[in-house]
């Protein structure tokens, strides 16, 4: 079968080729014991349920691994995520990886700077914070972003070395919402506030 496909795919023009080669794969993929696992379901909790009642043209930032599914269960854009990141297509793929970046600078670096640069660059309005999971990436034992992920893990440990994580100490006045360690932060009021990382506990 592999012969006779690898030959259609010399004679056929280049449209019929990639759909066959496309075919093929899905193919090989099926054929595959075990070979793809189900993905975990997208949470829904208390957080979710209050960024699904922000406006419409709220933007949400936050750690690109936890706005992977808000824009199919809150319905609110996100500023980037570990799902819309990558990309087949340079230039998008280059786009992304920068919004990668400079998301996780602005969640896990010590200087608050950075979350204002989400506004400015990509019209972030509403900042995720989760305490629990921001205490945990302080340390290798609870990290979801590890060191040998490239880029993006070591770029995480890079930061949580080089000092406490801003997030954890940003003003009561712009917290807009909270629940458990989950907070949700008002960005511009962030730029405004005196003091950014001082009115709250660390």
């Amino acid at each position: 079968a592999v012969g006779v496909a690898a030959f259609v795919l010399r004679r056929a023009g280049p449209a019929v080729g990639a759909a066959a080669c496309g075919a093929l794969l899905v193919v090989a993929v099926l054929a595959v014991p075990g070979g793809w696992e189900r993905g975990t379901p997208c949470p829904r909790g208390p957080s979710v349920q209050y960024l699904a009642t922000l406006p419409k043209d709220a933007v949400i930032a936050g750690d690109p691994l936890d706005l992977k599914c808000l824009p199919a269960t809150a319905r609110r854009p996100v500023v980037i995520s570990t799902q819309l990141a990558p990309s087949y297509e340079a230039d998008y793929f280059l786009r992304g990886r920068e919004r990668m970046f400079d998301t996780l600078r602005a969640y896990f670096g010590h200087s608050p700077d950075p979350i204002g640069e989400l506004a400015d660059r990509y019209g972030a309005t509403h900042l995720w914070v989760r305490r629990a999971a921001v205490e945990r990436e302080l340390t290798e034992r609870g990290s979801r972003w590890r060191a040998g992920g490239l880029p993006y893990g070591r770029f995480v440990r890079g930061l949580v070395r080089g000092g406490r994580p801003a997030v954890l100490s940003l003003p009561v006045a712009c917290r807009r919402w909270s629940h458990g360690t989950d907070e949700v932060h008002d960005i511009a009021c962030l730029g405004a506030a005196p003091g950014r990382t001082s009115a709250a506990p660390g």
